[in-house]
């Protein structure tokens, strides 16, 4: 059965409002922030997978401080709590929800919450950052994606102006898969970026300083206020994913943020008693990036993330994959 979705506000007299928005069986937290005169609006969206909170915390602890000149921000610190109270990255019907976007409304719990959000919250955006961490069982750099495209279209474009303006060191242009967040914004005519800090369900005061980097980045480029040009342009990526060939124990041999050339041991598959399955060598010269897992895997699974310079405009080819934010 289709649920009735909407945002009640509560009163008030300042330049914040907050209230919620209803939705299957959840109710959503939306925070306003407006500015003494027009503009654009932002919107912030953190907490779409449950077990990634880095960014929960930070962008709670941004909007307490965070002041505007002109437009108004939107923004959503949980985007699915019954995910978050689960500690999962799906949420309990099983269902991702950066992957059912637009949503249905008389779907599963999470393609109704999809649809409310899609619904009630895109439209009233001119740009979108959505913030991510890599699942519980992994960490990553921080980067910043923004979708592909032909190049001269518009809103691939301001897309990636958005994704340049954060201050992430890594910067990927990405075939989303369909369903993300971002993707739908992008779909209906709103430039969209989507950040990655940290990982592994937990809160750093790193992971923090680089949100809040990213946040006020977002707000400049917007025009929301007016703030000190941010800084350089980050080193366009593109991803090679590291898979174990044989089951066993994954071994990360070299640290987040590494420079590896290729050739060089990333990371190692080993038995339970210790003994050497499998290494995994550098495709390329670049930056150890993510993590994947640090757990069991079998054959096929990811193990860790390279990243690499984005060579495409050369003729290299993507290695972009399904798992994304």
């Amino acid at each position: 059965m289709s649920d009735v979705a909407r945002i009640v506000w509560r009163p008030s007299t300042g330049s914040r409002r907050d209230g919620r928005l209803a939705a299957a069986g959840q109710d959503l937290p939306i925070i306003e922030l407006r500015g003494a005169h027009p503009g654009p609006t932002l919107g912030l969206v953190a907490g779409v997978h449950g077990d990634e909170v880095e960014c929960i915390d930070a962008l709670v602890a941004w909007l307490q401080h965070a002041t505007i000149d002109r437009g108004r921000i939107l923004a959503v610190p949980v985007c699915h709590p019954a995910a978050l109270a689960a500690g999962t990255r799906l949420g309990p019907d099983g269902v991702d929800l950066n992957r059912v976007f637009p949503g249905d409304g008389s779907g599963r719990p999470t393609e109704r919450l999809a649809q409310a959000v899609a619904a009630h919250v895109l439209p009233e955006l001119d740009l979108l950052l959505t913030l991510h961490s890599w699942s519980r069982g992994g960490d990553t750099v921080t980067y910043v994606e923004y979708p592909r495209s032909e190049r001269g279209e518009a809103v691939a474009a301001r897309s990636r102006e958005l994704a340049h303006a954060v201050g992430a060191p890594y910067a990927e242009a990405w075939d989303w898969p369909e369903g993300l967040l971002p993707a739908a914004a992008v779909r209906a005519g709103v430039p969209a970026a989507e950040l990655e800090v940290g990982g592994l369900g937990r809160a750093t005061s790193a992971g923090r300083a680089d949100v809040f980097r990213a946040l006020d980045g977002a707000v400049r480029h917007a025009e929301l206020r007016e703030r000190p040009d941010g800084g350089g342009r980050p080193t366009e990526v593109q991803r090679h994913w590291l898979s174990a060939t044989a089951e066993g124990r994954a071994a990360q041999r070299r640290e987040r943020g590494a420079a590896v050339v290729r050739g060089d041991v990333v990371a190692e598959v080993l038995d339970l008693d210790g003994r050497c399955l499998q290494q995994l060598h550098a495709p390329d010269d670049g930056v150890v990036a993510i993590h994947v897992t640090y757990g069991r895997v079998e054959p096929g699974d990811p193990v860790a993330v390279l990243f690499a310079p984005d060579r495409r405009e050369n003729g290299g080819e993507s290695h972009a994959s399904e798992r994304g934010g």
